[in-house]
């Protein structure tokens, strides 16, 4: 599937389906929680707590609260 698109239909109450290879090369599991962004003519989904809340990094993350924050973004908060 690489970066080739997929073509999906939606169903009758707004949903589509992510194909199995997408959802195993993310470790998407049933019940997770993913997230989705509208940037301009495009969605985005990615999986929630993989990526700092403040600046999308994905490296260094912390669990804080409900929310998961990167290292840099803990010292630029601390700075403040």
């Amino acid at each position: 599937m690489g970066n080739q698109g997929v073509k999906k239909k939606i169903d009758n109450l707004g949903r589509i389906v992510i194909p199995k290879e997408y959802r195993n090369n993310l470790k998407i599991n049933k019940y997770d929680e993913l997230e989705i962004f509208l940037e301009s003519d495009h969605l985005s989904i990615r999986k929630t707590g993989q990526y700092c809340r403040i600046c999308g990094g994905g490296t260094s993350i912390h669990k804080v609260e409900d929310s998961y924050i990167c290292s840099n973004c803990i010292i630029k908060i601390k700075k403040c």
